[in-house]
């Protein structure tokens, strides 16, 4: 039968198998839960809500720092049908990894044979480097834009391109941009495309000219002008904290860290935070020396396609700037938020796979039982890195379980931040502390600080707390003044500490640390509802009302409206309830 299924194969027949194994092999990474990123972006967001917040999240800078408005309103359209059940956006997301890599086998076939293609296809379809793009939830941007843009890639290749398809592919490539910074790479791949392999007229290099011009013109206005979300540094990772110098000395083993991983999958961690802080052999020259091995193997093959068959050397140089392009994002000359990630190589493992088959390709063995024998070697490759896969699914099913996990690969401050956030939620105060204490030790900030602050203010050291909480307000939170609607996320350090002070009596300490607050974040509505009650307890009621109408007019909730009434009233405020602070404010 998987003779017959294969002696002529066809396209159908590819897609097929290409859907039944990405099913059978993502099965159980649709029963994960959310972790990470998954709970701020998508649960603790007020936006992912309701569909009648995408509007604002094209036009506003509120959202965050990166303009990702497709990729959050894909996250929003999922949420507001299927609310908080996590099986549908793993399916989802499933369906466009599954959709990228019928996109990748259709792309190969034009420049390799069937079997081949589907091969490197299915190669791409199980590789466990994916399976952070297709388990994590918020890293659904990688697969989305990369869809988009390979989308748009295929329409305007065409033999024959009408107006109308043309549009089309602008417009998916300009919702791959607004999906991912990344989608760029694609946008330019299309015109270096049409350049090599279609027919280089006037008209030709005109239209190559406006494929990149115009999506690109699009994406900046919308960003820069409509939402005014600008570009900036990031400055709260490891690698951003380092030199320019230092980032480079770490380029190889960066490098060596994806190529090696592409073909040694075993060694798999999220949110890995380290640096190359000296020139060692093993953090520098061994990996340096590999990946110029890497590069001179590439030389070689490049040098016999030249040789051999120059259309074929032009795929291979297309697929060689699509690797190196894809590669040039993540190498830290501009640091990023961690120091590597196995979701981007999502988009040059589709060039490097393209490399190999063309080389493959042009090997002509005829020997069949050299053939038979590379056959049966490639499919133990697949069942291998399939049976991995799966395992590395089971990683991602729950946060404690992949947190552990990758502890244990590449433990760093934001592994035991995770955590520590975990046994707090379960209210482990103990555990949650010994993981706090851990992501301090490692890379203290303002978050890990205040996490470690707070954790001692529920086990009532205040003494403690207050140590933390100062500490966290000393450190300064990266990128204070860009996300505005996070004001109140961070001021929680000025928060816990001005109620550590008011339950020690030091309520004129607490207002000091209150309004000091405010001079950083006067949009937080946190800070404004604790002033209007510091102010309060002072007997200053016409700064405690005016406080408590700013608290309620920028986070209108129970607790401002309950201030606010109680003020107006010149009633006590009793906040011992469970569902607020616990102290009592008498006027």
């Amino acid at each position: 039968m998987i003779q017959k299924l294969f002696a002529s194969l066809t396209t159908k027949k590819a897609i097929f198998i290409i859907v039944i194994l990405g099913i059978i092999v993502y099965f159980n990474a649709l029963f994960g839960k959310f972790v990470w990123d998954d709970e701020s972006q998508i649960i603790q967001s007020p936006l992912t809500y309701s569909i009648k917040n995408i509007p604002l999240i094209f036009t506003s800078s509120v959202v965050s720092f990166f303009y990702r408005p497709v990729f959050l309103s894909f996250l929003t359209i999922i949420h507001s049908v299927f609310g908080t059940n996590v099986f549908f956006f793993h399916f989802f997301q499933l369906l466009i990894h599954i959709t990228n890599t019928i996109l990748v086998f259709l792309l190969f076939t034009r420049f390799l044979n069937k079997k081949l293609s589907l091969f490197l296809a299915v190669f791409f379809l199980i590789h466990p480097i994916n399976v952070e793009s297709v388990a994590y939830i918020s890293a659904v941007s990688d697969p989305l834009f990369v869809m988009l843009g390979l989308a748009s890639l295929h329409i305007v290749t065409k033999e024959k391109v009408t107006w109308v398809s043309y549009v089309a592919a602008l417009t998916l490539m300009l919702l791959s941009l607004l999906t991912k910074e990344a989608g760029v790479l694609l946008l330019f791949m299309t015109p270096i495309y049409l350049f090599l392999f279609k027919v280089r007229d006037k008209v030709n290099i005109s239209r190559n000219l406006l494929f990149a011009f115009i999506p690109l013109s699009v994406y900046l206005f919308l960003r820069l002008v409509v939402a005014r979300t600008f570009f900036v540094s990031i400055d709260y990772a490891v690698v951003a904290q380092t030199s320019l110098t230092e980032r480079l000395i770490s380029i190889p083993k960066i490098f060596y860290f994806y190529i090696s991983t592409f073909f040694l999958p075993w060694k798999l961690s999220v949110s890995q935070h380290w640096i190359v802080a000296k020139i060692t052999p093993q953090d520098f020259y061994i990996p340096l020396f590999l990946s110029t091995l890497f590069f001179i193997a590439l030389f070689v093959g490049a040098l016999f396609l030249y040789k051999k068959h120059k259309k074929d050397f032009r795929a291979f140089l297309f697929f060689l700037l699509w690797f190196l392009g894809g590669m040039g994002f993540y190498l830290q000359i501009v640091p990023l938020d961690m120091t590597v990630a196995e979701r981007w190589f999502y988009l040059p493992i589709i060039g490097l796979l393209a490399m190999i088959g063309l080389i493959v390709k042009n090997l002509k063995i005829r020997s069949k039982r050299v053939r038979f024998v590379g056959t049966v070697v490639g499919l133990l490759i697949i069942l291998g890195f399939s049976i991995r896969t799966v395992v590395r699914n089971t990683n991602w099913s729950e946060p404690i379980t992949l947190y552990t996990h990758d502890s244990k690969i590449s433990d760093n401050f934001n592994i035991q931040n995770l955590l520590g956030g975990e046994y707090f939620s379960m209210k482990k105060y103990d555990e949650a502390i010994i993981h706090y204490e851990k992501s301090v030790d490692y890379f203290p900030i303002e978050i890990n600080l205040y996490n470690l602050g707070n954790t001692y203010f529920q086990i009532n050291n205040l003494q403690k707390a207050e140590e933390y909480y100062r500490k966290a307000i000393n450190k300064g939170y990266s990128l204070k003044n860009v996300i505005d609607n996070q004001s109140d996320f961070k001021a929680h350090p000025y928060m816990g500490l001005a109620k550590v002070l008011l339950f020690t009596e030091r309520a004129e300490q607490a207002k000091e640390v209150i309004e000091g607050g405010l001079k950083d974040y006067p949009n937080s509505g946190g800070l404004w509802f604790m002033l209007a009650i510091l102010e309060y307890k002072l007997h200053n009621y016409e700064d405690a009302l005016t406080a408590a109408i700013k608290a309620k007019a920028l986070t209108p909730n129970s607790n401002t409206i309950y201030v606010y009434t109680q003020i107006s009233n010149k009633q006590p405020i009793d906040l011992s309830s469970s569902n607020r602070a616990d102290y009592r404010i008498e006027p």
